[in-house]
């Protein structure tokens, strides 16, 4: 059977409206909003923290704790900070949300979930759109890359022993944290300071991803380099610099008291060990405009 065109832009407007229809009806089963406490007023309580949720060991609740509304949509919609734009109280208002997820959530559905919850209770509405906004171009400094290509080891040979298990993560002179070959990435707390560390083998344009969230701003890989790298950075930041939420995160094996913490920020530390340099420029970025929401959120 042919369809004519009038009833196939009608079948197309039906499958529109069912689509919008059912994203519409995805939802926690039970889910509580309210303004959180000062951690202050909650003896050990951490400053902000999230657990639970598909693709974790509590699949059947999530569950977000003194979180800023910029973080929820951040984390609602697969955003960076600076995508984010909108009132200034979004990064300063908390909240304590706890919602129970259906059986047989997807991760992806659980966003869909998160996203309808903003809107239900604290009136979200948002639009895209493109502006320029400052951006980095990692690019190569002068003087050439410090690092080399990524050679796989060889494949073992039958009667090897097996593979050593992970190393235990050892500290240099000043306090960094040393990781082995087979990489990662570590952060600790020392003195205020948060020092982190990463080893992996990786393409330029993946490290330029990692990078991002450090920097603040947009990264692209403008280095020319097509291949995959053993990358090997360190770097110290201020914990305050980072809030409170972050430095609560990071890992805190035993380092040492003594001596002063070295101040070494990501543009140094791209410089010093690898070679590498992020230049300032202008770009086009999405972002994500909040035409309105409400600070007290709907009762539950």
């Amino acid at each position: 059977m042919r369809l004519s065109s009038c009833a196939i832009l009608l079948l197309a407007a039906s499958w529109t409206v069912n689509a919008q229809k059912a994203g519409a009806a995805l939802t926690f089963e039970v889910a509580s909003v309210k303004l959180a406490e000062s951690p202050q007023a909650v003896p050990g309580r951490k400053t902000a923290s999230g657990v639970g949720g598909r693709g974790t060991a509590d699949s059947g609740r999530f569950t977000a704790r003194y979180a800023t509304l910029s973080s929820l949509i951040m984390r609602a919609y697969g955003l960076k900070t600076y995508q984010v734009i909108g009132p200034s109280w979004l990064p300063s208002e908390h909240y304590d949300i706890m919602a129970k997820v259906p059986d047989g959530t997807t991760p992806e559905q659980q966003l869909a979930m998160l996203q309808n919850l903003l809107a239900e209770r604290f009136k979200l509405i948002v639009h895209r759109e493109t502006k320029e906004m400052p951006v980095y171009d990692l690019v190569i400094a002068k003087g050439g890359p410090k690092f080399k290509e990524f050679v796989p080891p060889p494949a073992p040979k039958e009667g090897d022993p097996p593979p050593a298990g992970p190393s235990k993560i050892t500290m240099d002179a000043d306090g960094f944290p040393v990781l082995p070959r087979t990489g990662g990435m570590v952060m600790v707390s020392k003195n205020g300071v948060v020092m982190t560390a990463m080893r992996e083998q990786i393409t330029m344009a993946t490290l330029a991803t990692r990078l991002t969230g450090q920097a603040g701003r947009p990264i692209t890989d403008r280095t020319g380099l097509q291949g995959k790298y053993d990358i090997a950075l360190h770097w110290s930041i201020d914990a305050a610099s980072m809030g409170a939420g972050a430095a609560a995160g990071a890992t805190s094996p035993a380092a040492p008291d003594a001596g002063a913490v070295p101040a070494l920020d990501i543009f140094s530390a791209l410089q010093a060990q690898l070679g590498l340099k992020l230049e300032p420029k202008k770009g086009m970025v999405d972002v994500l405009s909040v035409d309105h929401a409400e600070k007290i959120p709907t009762e539950n």
